[in-house]
Order: structure tokens, then C-alpha cells, then sequence
């Protein structure tokens, strides 16, 4: 009883979709188009009721379209799925309906369409169907490649041409299904008298070469427009025909889409999209086994990932453009495709490149999958490249969206986000990797900020659109840097520039420390970060305190280590909290120092030494115990001094060293007796 249920509840779905795809046909649109990939046996029986919708007016309307393309594509995956069979499957009504689809002007139905009457063709196997189509397609591209010079800007012939010839090279087997001759191909020609004659090519792989040859002329000649749909088509006939990846024109269409000319982003984007669909679908074929060359083929795919890296970082460190983000996206979709076929490069140049992708909204998740991929496979490769990855992240946040660095009187929930992608990575890595993490962002921390070792920023850092950047100008007077500071959602939006951006950039990687999931037991991560920053504090932080007691003024590399100090500590003290609060907490710990930072910025010798006595607050030694004064060290070293003087003289004085007291049931050895 339980099997009929299950068989019948698919169907009854169909049912039901079918009855409300006429009045909803988005909706029940992609409905229908899910239940046909997982259960395309449940609308066999309503293949004639889905060609009903492949009607359209003259002309269409929105709504026609998008029902004949939800039509088509649930009848194309039901016919996938169907072996050959000699009972027809589709009316003649259907056939028509099909016919006119695949001859219309709408680009989004021709591809659906052709895929339908292939699959139905095979299945039912019916040539001519199909060669009613291709016959005037070949002919029409021999003729374009015979004088491509002729502007087809005005009807797209040659591109429908173009991909019905795609759609019957991808989905059908033409070197066993057709020959030459029925495809209106030139025969192959034999070799001269004297050597072997050329080994015969099917049809098919006549007709991919003839997709081939239509790329390559119009690049030839320049004609660029129709270049990102031809080159798209030729991505479809390279999936069967695999072969040709091997000729050097494929490679040189290939590199002239990912040159990213000025308004040529399309080419870029559709150029891309066929080196991930090629990767995507020669892995699946090598994973099962189909072909032993298939190894071959797939790495003529491998040069194009540094092209597609280089793509990824399009546009960070600049003025954005509309196509940056687009491009990005498609870039990292080829770079995972890369890397899942094992063709991407060196983890950490795919590391650098996936980590400024996290504090982009458009490009998080495939940056995020890029990144967990990298940690499953190689994480020991990760902490290689996480400073040249945060680097350019906050580079990128500075010409991008500014806004996520500010420093309000709020939680900055953006930048929080971003960072708990990196900790899906980071708890992913395994304990040896983790440290490798901590140790690497935490040494960033404890550097002074130099714009040497970063991209290009920008001149103005207006940390929020509706703030008033400002540049390279002159400091303005205390009063009103205190006055424009309490009055700024960002505090630090009237600093001088250097140590505003040692303060953003400190506080950015102190949001990516606590994001992470730092385990606290035996290998406790908290206690190795705190650590870290407790010898930070007391070995360089006291230095910079003594340097400025002994000058009597702030120069710029105390100033910034004194502005680091600060963070450090608001960081000790936000691993305190939860995970969840930390972030919260951070902001909380820093807020109360504004003023001192400010007084220490504007020269305040006395606000600076407050910073520094307040971040050394409290610090253990590594040695145990609390933090002496200066004086008690200073008394300490020269007894120590004295001592070693006293043993260098000889021992004429002998040293009164106290007994040590024998415990109580223990030996002459100092070993506890134990008792039988």
C-alpha cells in the first residue's frame, strides 16, 4: 500500500501543477521544472498537456514565453529520461508547436526547443525532424563563413543557426544517428596518391568543426558582437566533442574572451561560463570512467586559471563599475570548477583569491565554497595566503563599501557576516592548520600599518556615503576634530589618515579573530591568542611607553602602537564573552578609549600614556605573577647582575643556599616511599 502511495504522489503532484500552471506560471513553472528532474517518470502521461502551452501569439506575450519555456524544459528532462521506443511520443500538434519555437526570434526559446526535438528524435527515432533543421543551418553558416563581412547585426540568423547546430551536436549523436551527406556537409577529403587516406569524421564532429571555424572567422575579421553568443554555442558542441579543445583555435578564442576589453564584458562572462561548464561536465565524465583521454582534454582547460584568478579580482581596487560584479561572480564559479577538476593552481594564490570575496555581498558564496574547498583539500595551504587575502579585503572594502569599516556607536553587522564565512574555513582546517591561522592573523595584528604593503587606496576615506570624505589635507584644529568626532556615526572620521587607517585596519582584523571558533580545553586557541597579545603588550607596548616618557613626545610609530595596544586589549577582552557576542563586545571595549585615542592623535602625550597604562592593566607575565613597575625590574636586574658577579669571583664567598626539608615519609632521594 505504501508503494502505491509513493507512486501515486508524484503524479498527483503533476496533477495539481498542471491544473494551476495556466494561471501561475512562475510559480508552478519552476515547480513543474523541479518535479521533472527528480521525478520525470510522473509527466510521461502529460507530455501532450504540456505541449499545449507551447503555443504563442503573434506576438508573444511575457506570459506565453515563460510558459513555453517552463514547457520546454519539463518536457525536455521527461524525454531525457526515456529510452528509444517505437510509439510516437509526441503529437504532430507537438511537433509543430516545436518546429515554430525553434525557428522563432526569441533566443531564450530556441535552445529549450532544440533540446526537445533532439531528445524526441532519438527517442523516437525520427532523423528527418531533426534535419529539417540543421539543412538550412549549415547551409547558412557555410555562406557566413564564405563572407563573414556582412553585417548581421539586424536579424540574428546566424546566431539561431549557430546554436540549433549546438543543441544537435550536444544532445544527439550525429557520427552514429547521420552522415556528412545528410547534414549537407562537404565530404572528407582523402590524402594525395602515395600516403593513407584521412580517417573519416562524423558528421557530428564536422559539424562542431564547422562551429568552430564560424568563431575563429569572425574573430578573424574583428566582428566581436556575435562573438559571446557563438562562443556559448561552441562551449555546447565542445561537451560530445571533446577533442577539438586540443586545436589552438579553441584556445585562442578562449584567451581573446578573457582579455576583458573595455564593453566586452558579455564575451568575458559567457568565455568563463564555458570553461566552468567544460570543467563541470569532462570531471563528471572522467570520474566515471567514460574516456581515457579525457584527462588530456581537461587540461588544455588549465590555462586559463590565471586568467580566471586575475578576473576575480576585477574592479576591487577602484571605482566600481555596473559589469565588476558580475564578472567576479562568474570568475569564482570557473575557479571552483578549476579547482574541483584539480586544474586551479596553487591553493593559496586560490586562497588570495576567494578571501576578498567574502566582503562582497554579490560574490560571498561562491568565495565561501571556494574557501571551505581549500580547507577540506589542502589546509595547510590556507595560513599561507591569509595576510595577502585580509590585505586585499581591506582594500577592497575601502574602495567599495566603506561603510563596513566604520567604527559607530553599533554593532557593523556586514562586516561580522563576512567574517563568519572565513570561520566556516577556519573550523573546517585541522588543529595544526588553526594555529597556523591564529599565529598569522595575530602577527598582522601586532604590525604597524604601511600602505606600501597594500594595493592602491583610496585618497578620500569617507567610511560612509553620507559622511563627508576627506583626503590628503591639512589637520585641523582640536576643537574640531572633538566636535566633528561626537557628532560622526564613525568616531574616526576626522583623523589624520595614517593613524585612522592603522585603527580600521586593526579593529578589521580584530572582527575576523573573534568570528572564529576559537575551541578553549586542552589545545586551548583562546589561551594561544591571548598569549600572543599579552607579550605584545608587555614587550613592545612598554617600550613604546618608555621611548615616549624618555623623548617627551608621540612620534608616528608610537602612536601606532599605541593605537594597536588598544584594540589588543579590547580584544583580550571580548574572547571573554560568547561566541555569538563577541563581536558586540569588542565594539564595547573600544568605545570607552575613544576619547584617549583621540587626545593621544592630536599629540596628548598624557592621553597616550593613559592608553598604554590601561592596556598593560591587568596583563600576566609568561613567567606568572602580575606585571611589576618599571623600578622593581630595573632592582631585580641588578641583584641578578651582583650574583653572577659573586660566582665569577670564585666562590670566595660561599653562598648560604637554604636546607632543603625532608617531607615526611620520603627517602634519602627525595623519593616518596610508598608503602607495600
Amino acid at each position: 500500500m505504501s508503494s502505491i502511495c509513493f507512486l501515486k504522489t508524484p503524479e498527483a503532484l503533476a496533477s495539481v501543477l498542471l491544473n494551476a500552471f495556466a494561471s501561475a506560471p512562475g510559480a508552478t513553472g519552476a515547480g513543474l521544472q523541479a518535479l521533472s528532474a527528480a521525478a520525470p517518470w510522473a509527466l510521461v502521461e502529460h507530455l501532450g498537456t504540456l505541449s499545449v502551452y507551447l503555443a504563442l501569439g503573434s506576438p508573444p506575450t511575457a506570459d506565453e514565453e515563460l510558459r513555453a519555456w517552463s514547457a520546454c524544459t519539463a518536457m525536455g528532462n521527461t524525454l531525457a529520461s526515456l529510452s528509444p521506443t517505437s510509439r510516437s511520443l509526441l503529437s504532430p500538434w507537438a511537433w509543430a508547436h516545436l518546429d515554430q519555437l525553434c525557428s522563432s526570434q526569441s533566443s531564450r526559446l530556441v535552445r529549450p526547443a532544440m533540446r526537445c526535438l533532439c531528445l524526441a528524435a532519438v527517442a523516437e527515432g525520427r532523423l528527418e525532424r531533426l534535419l529539417r533543421h540543421l539543412r538550412p543551418a549549415v547551409q547558412l553558416l557555410h555562406s557566413q563563413l564564405e563572407a563573414p563581412e556582412v553585417d548581421i547585426a539586424e536579424n540574428g540568423a546566424v546566431l539561431r543557426a549557430a546554436w540549433l547546430c549546438a543543441c544537435a551536436c550536444e544532445f544527439c549523436d550525429l557520427n552514429q544517428m547521420a552522415t556528412a551527406t545528410d547534414l549537407g556537409l562537404a565530404r572528407p577529403t582523402l590524402a594525395s596518391r602515395g600516403k593513407r587516406p584521412r580517417p573519416t569524421v562524423g558528421a557530428g564532429t564536422q559539424l562542431a568543426e564547422t562551429l568552430l571555424r564560424t568563431c575563429e572567422v569572425f574573430l578573424s575579421f574583428d566582428l566581436r558582437a556575435p562573438l559571446p553568443a557563438l562562443v556559448m554555442a561552441l562551449g555546447f558542441a565542445l561537451k560530445r566533442h571533446s577533442a577539438l579543445l586540443l586545436r589552438a583555435a579553441v584556445e585562442t578564442i578562449l584567451d581573446a574572451g578573457l582579455e576583458n576589453r573595455p564593453g566586452e564584458e558579455l564575451l568575458t562572462e559567457r568565455s568563463l561560463e564555458v570553461v566552468t561548464s567544460l570543467c563541470d561536465h569532462l570531471g563528471q565524465e572522467a570520474d566515471a570512467g567514460a574516456k581515457t583521454s579525457l584527462s588530456t582534454h581537461l587540461s588544455k582547460l588549465a590555462r586559463h586559471a590565471p586568467a580566471a584568478r586575475h578576473l576575480a579580482h576585477l574592479g576591487l581596487h577602484r571605482r566600481a563599475e555596473p559589469s565588476d560584479g558580475p564578472v567576479r561572480l562568474v570568475a569564482l564559479r570557473a575557479l571552483r570548477a578549476l579547482q574541483r577538476a584539480g586544474l586551479a593552481g596553487h591553493p593559496s594564490a586560490l586562497g588570495a583569491a576567494a578571501l576578498p570575496a567574502l566582503f562582497d555581498v554579490s560574490s560571498r558564496q561562491q568565495g565561501s565554497a571556494l574557501l571551505c574547498a581549500l580547507a577540506r583539500r589542502d589546509p595547510q595551504a590556507l595560513p599561507q595566503c591569509l595576510v595577502p587575502g585580509l590585505r586585499d579585503a581591506f582594500a577592497a572594502l575601502l574602495w567599495q563599501a566603506p561603510q563596513q569599516l566604520a567604527l559607530g556607536p553599533s554593532k557593523n553587522n556586514h562586516l561580522s557576516r563576512a567574517a563568519t564565512e572565513a570561520a566556516k574555513a577556519f573550523a573546517l582546517s585541522g588543529r595544526n592548520a588553526r594555529e597556523k591561522w591564529l599565529r598569522a592573523i595575530v602577527g598582522e595584528l601586532g604590525n604597524s600599518f604601511s600602505e606600501d604593503r597594500f594595493p592602491a587606496l583610496p585618497s578620500e576615506l569617507g567610511l560612509s556615503r553620507r559622511l563627508k570624505p576627506f583626503a590628503r589635507r591639512a589637520s585641523p584644529s582640536a576643537a574640531k576634530l572633538q566636535e566633528t568626532s561626537s557628532r560622526s556615526l564613525d568616531w574616526t572620521d576626522s583623523w589624520p589618515r595614517e593613524p585612522r587607517l592603522q585603527l580600521l585596519y586593526s579593529h578589521f582584523l580584530a572582527q575576523v579573530l573573534v568570528a572564529l571558533p576559537l575551541a578553549d580545553g586542552v589545545h586551548s586557541e583562546i589561551k594561544l591568542v591571548t598569549e600572543e597579545c599579552e607579550k605584545f603588550l608587555e614587550l613592545r607596548a612598554a617600550s613604546a611607553a618608555s621611548a615616549m616618557e624618555h623623548e617627551g613626545s608621540i612620534s608616528d610609530a608610537t602612536l601606532r602602537i599605541c593605537i594597536i595596544s588598544v584594540v589588543e586589549k579590547a580584544l583580550l577582552s571580548a574572547l571573554r564573552a560568547e561566541l555569538p557576542s563577541r563581536p558586540a563586545a569588542l565594539l564595547a571595549a573600544l568605545a570607552p578609549r575613544r576619547e584617549a585615542l583621540l587626545g593621544a592623535v592630536l599629540g596628548d602625550a598624557a592621553q597616550a600614556e593613559q592608553c598604554f597604562a590601561e592596556a598593560q592593566n591587568g596583563v600576566i607575565l609568561r613567567s606568572g605573577g602580575s606585571p611589576a613597575s618599571r623600578r622593581d625590574r630595573e632592582r631585580d636586574g641588578k641583584s641578578s647582575i651582583s650574583l653572577k658577579k659573586r660566582k665569577a669571583a670564585g666562590g670566595s664567598e660561599k653562598l648560604k643556599t637554604p636546607k632543603k626539608r625532608k617531607l615526611k615519609g620520603s627517602s634519602e632521594a627525595g623519593t616518596p616511599q610508598v608503602a607495600a
